[in-house]
């Protein structure tokens, strides 16, 4: 399963729960940065902070991610605040192996070649080629980096569009299709005043796709869409069960279900109507896909209840959505809020990172840890990380283990077995 979040278009979009940058600070912590296009922005020092365990990103939310179950969580640039009018943008390219067992504290990250892909711009959103060999960044071309070889493609021109005058991007969110390979994502805003009155204000979300194997790059809206807001972000996965895409829109203001369906075939969203312990209105959260997409994985964000900022607004709680049934069941709190963070699935692990534990009036705090991990069938928080196969309890939780009285039990009926089976063997022989 793949997810990917785009950070540029999130933090200059969603002003509700972040500012406009107070000074462009561009941050590039990496020492192998490979050629592209000169930034006029002046790398600055870090903000003093810990360093994140396993010599991974430094702490910092919105970051780009995508991953993919039992191999790796790639995680790009990201925004670091640490006073109201202070942030700095982070540049820089990481993986965290989700192939070998490892611990909160020393978790497997591998810092990777990074490289700019635009003026003043960074990495932008990407997602991952079905072979999982690739990863497409997006910005008004196409940038492939190649996974095993640690090296960027050269640079591939915008697909041509005719004579669209829309441009070529995707908006917020990349997914892939496992089958086909195709990544989608939310495409460009569709001004209302363009294909309808000219004096209509608004816009329509429009849906991207692009297909690695052509290089063709498409997208398409409905004007009677139903689809989430446009103008806000969303976040987006790909359901390889269904077949299908499921948003969660952040912020909805409406007093009803926050999560959209669509189908790629008919290109239509469908409003869920869900039951259930359904996550409050919130933006900033991580969503993924678990077992097979048959259940979906939303946790933390920011709540919107909260609308000065007085107060920490950033959230710790974890919601699994059934699919098949369209009930959301609220489980276990973390131990923090994850404000802005980026997140993975394998097998019955929830692995999330960074983002911040602390939304208020002058003070954002970002996760300073490692990885939080989070076991969906055994509903218990951990620190403890090992790719095990869906449904198989950790060995290391108690939890799962059977009781004294269970095993006591257990072994009387062996030896009850043991002598049975001698019994007989001895009668036999007679």
């Amino acid at each position: 399963m793949r997810f990917s979040l785009s950070t540029a278009t999130a933090v200059l979009a969603a002003a509700a729960f972040l500012t406009p940058l107070a000074n462009g600070q561009l941050i590039t912590e990496e020492p192998s940065v490979a050629p592209g296009p000169t930034s006029t922005q002046t790398p600055i020092p870090e903000p003093t902070a810990a360093p994140t365990p396993g010599n991974g990103p430094s702490p910092r939310g919105f970051t780009n991610f995508a991953f993919t179950e039992y191999q790796k969580l790639f995680v790009s640039d990201g925004v670091r605040r640490w006073a109201k009018e202070e942030q700095a943008l982070y540049a820089g390219l990481y993986s965290l192996d989700l192939s070998v067992p490892w611990t909160s504290d020393k978790p497997a990250w591998k810092n990777l070649t990074y490289r700019s892909t635009g003026e003043g711009e960074t990495a932008g959103q990407f997602g991952i080629s079905k072979d999982n060999a690739t990863l497409f960044f997006f910005d008004g071309k196409v940038h492939k980096y190649d996974v095993k070889t640690n090296t960027w493609a050269p640079d591939t021109s915008a697909p041509s569009l005719g004579n669209d005058s829309v441009p070529f991007e995707f908006a917020d969110h990349i997914v892939t299709d496992p089958e086909t390979g195709i990544l989608h994502g939310f495409g460009p805003l569709v001004p209302l005043w363009t294909i309808a009155d000219p004096e209509a204000d608004g816009y329509l979300v429009s849906m991207a796709a692009f297909d690695p194997a052509t290089g063709n790059y498409t997208y398409s809206y409905n004007t009677n869409s139903g689809g989430p807001n446009g103008t806000n972000p969303n976040s987006l996965v790909f359901s390889a069960a269904t077949k299908k895409l499921y948003a969660f829109e952040w912020e909805r203001t409406q007093n009803d279900s926050a999560l959209f369906e669509y189908d790629t075939s008919s290109k239509k969203w469908t409003q869920l109507n869900t039951t259930g312990d359904a996550p409050t209105s919130r933006g900033g959260v991580c969503f993924a896909p678990a077992y097979g997409g048959t259940k979906l994985i939303l946790a933390g964000g920011k709540s919107v209840t909260d609308t000065t900022g007085a107060k920490n607004a950033a959230l710790d709680d974890i919601y699994v959505y059934d699919v098949p049934s369209s009930v959301w069941r609220k489980m276990a709190n973390a131990s923090k809020p994850y404000h802005g963070a980026a997140c993975a699935v394998t097998g019955d692990f929830f692995i999330i990172w960074g983002g911040y534990n602390v939304y208020a009036t002058g003070n954002y705090t970002a996760n300073e840890d490692g990885p939080a991990i989070f076991n969906i069938s055994a509903n218990t928080w951990g620190t403890n990380y090992s790719p095990t196969p869906a449904g198989t309890p950790p060995s290391k939780d108690s939890s799962n283990k059977p009781s004294t009285a269970s095993q006591t039990w257990a072994a009387l009926i062996r030896g009850e077995m043991i002598l049975l089976a001698a019994v007989v063997a001895t009668l036999s022989l007679l």
